[in-house]
């Protein structure tokens, strides 16, 4: 598909946030676990291998410590209430 650049119009505003099983204190080197609850929020979509029963997964070592990523969109920029 190829559109011209005034083709393109831009909506809203969207944030994405990367879940990490990190250490912040060990210079954010992978830290494994077990994930012990896992709760999708509503409204904002989920990007994951995990799933909501997956409660008692073992997040390996030896794999990319991304365990999910979420974006939220809305058409406008609200302040914070």
């Amino acid at each position: 598909m190829r559109l011209a650049q005034k083709e393109v119009s831009f909506t809203g505003h969207a944030i994405e946030c990367r879940v990490n099983a990190e250490d912040p204190d060990d210079d954010f080197r992978a830290s494994p676990g077990t994930i012990t609850a896992f709760v999708r929020p509503e409204g904002v979509r989920v990007d994951s291998h995990i799933y909501d029963t997956d409660a008692g997964y073992v997040v390996p070592p030896w794999y990319d410590s991304l365990i999910a990523k979420l974006i939220a969109h809305d058409r406008t920029e609200k302040p914070p209430s």
